[in-house]
């Protein structure tokens, strides 16, 4: 088995107008559309969301099979890059060239301590469909369940906060399958993140006035929360140790193909 991590890009924006602490502020006014950001800054109520990109924006190459479609299967014909744009990033091209079986996938987001200060995190993240308002399709293959305590469920696709690491994790394993399995109709849409008041509310709420044109309703459970979070964004200062470690990255569990 081997793992992969990728570097990918993760944007705050701010839905309300209102009141905030200088790092929340900052952490607002400091994004960068093409690279991503430092921190990311979410809060419930009347407050802001990331948005995350999967993979780089880099798209110069494609791979082809001589150009021969029936050929597209053949181990003995080999592949080679046509750098012309195919609107696929180059990072999922490589992937879905290299066929492999992806055991696990996961985003991990550590929590700036130091922009927190004494305020406790938001206790769970919720990872979506930005495009298509709609949950992902990891949140619906788990079925996990906590008797007399709902706000756990779902604990493998994950999302909640792990007080003693300042992190959380969510697995997102079969949306990337997805995105890979060429017999699937499947597209790299931005996800959106959010805080969230109860991971069985999936519904969303439209705003009055939306702030981007794919950000025109957010998840009601986002709304009715009262909490929020500082998260180290995959744009750190890789000069620093201990950012360095806590950058955001998708981290993929997988197992070469037989190519005998």
């Amino acid at each position: 088995d081997k793992t992969l991590v990728l570097n990918l890009a993760g944007n705050t924006v701010n839905l309300f107008e209102n009141q905030y602490t200088p790092s929340y502020l900052n952490a607002l006014s400091t994004t960068d559309a093409t690279n991503g950001d430092s921190r990311l800054a979410l809060k419930g109520g009347v407050g802001s969301m990331a948005v995350i990109e999967l993979f780089g924006q880099a798209d110069q190459y494609r791979w082809d099979d001589d150009n021969d479609p029936d050929n597209a299967n053949d181990p003995n014909v080999p592949d080679f890059k046509v750098f012309t744009a195919n609107s696929v990033p180059d990072e999922l091209d490589d992937l879905r060239h290299n066929k492999w079986l992806i055991n696990d996938a996961s985003l991990t987001f550590y929590v700036d301590r130091t922009a927190m200060q004494t305020e406790e995190p938001a206790y769970r993240l919720y990872l979506y469909d930005l495009k298509n308002h709609k949950r992902l399709v990891d949140y619906d293959f788990d079925v996990t369940t906590v008797p007399g305590s709902p706000q756990y469920n779902k604990y493998i696709h994950g999302g909640l906060y792990e007080k003693s690491r300042y992190r959380y994790t969510i697995r997102l394993t079969n949306h990337l399958r997805n995105l890979l399995n060429p017999d699937i109709d499947s597209t790299n849409v931005k996800l959106g993140l959010v805080v969230t008041e109860f991971i069985g509310n999936t519904s969303n709420a439209k705003l009055r006035t939306p702030v981007l044109s794919t950000v025109d309703r957010i998840p009601a459970a986002s709304v009715a929360s009262r909490r929020g979070v500082i998260l180290y964004g995959n744009n750190v200062n890789e000069s620093d140790a201990d950012e360095a470690k806590k950058k955001l990255r998708l981290r993929i569990y997988y197992t070469k193909p037989n190519e005998n």
